[in-house]
């Protein structure tokens, strides 16, 4: 569904606009997560949505999130200091898939969180937020 509604930007359009919880259940955030949005959550939500538009020039990237083969070992190659930041709750990207990625990448490290979905940037903005800002500067220490 999220390839045909990429590909055509009048649709995408649409469908923020008259099914937005709709939306943000197919963006991989369940109605617990959904009915537990803040106000700025989901002002931060409906900009991200909105920021999206045109949609179209992302549609091969969606068509190919839909056509790879998760998990995949050529992550195993990543030689990069690896964060790896996760709801257990997502739908759209399977936690599965992070688990996976944290063991065949070396020295990954993942961070889970129970609920937030895909929409875990926002729901866990702080937390989130903190574990990058760690990241980043243990990322620093290590090439010192």
């Amino acid at each position: 569904m999220w390839v045909t509604i990429f590909e055509y930007d009048p649709l995408y359009w649409a469908i923020t606009k008259l099914f937005g919880k709709q939306l943000l259940e197919l963006m991989g955030a369940n109605e617990a997560v959904i009915a537990g949005l803040t106000l700025e959550q989901k002002v931060l939500a409906k900009k991200f949505i909105d920021y999206m538009n045109p949609v179209s020039p992302r549609s091969a990237g969606a068509a190919f999130d839909n056509k790879a083969t998760m998990p995949n070992e050529r992550i195993a190659a990543i030689k990069a200091p690896t964060r790896i930041i996760h709801a257990t709750d997502d739908t759209l990207q399977l936690y599965h898939n992070a688990e996976f990625a944290a063991a065949t990448i070396p020295d990954a490290r993942l961070v889970s969180f129970e609920r937030g979905g895909h929409l875990l940037a926002f729901v866990e903005q702080s937390a989130v937020r903190t574990s990058v800002q760690e990241h980043i500067l243990d990322s620093i220490g290590e090439s010192d």
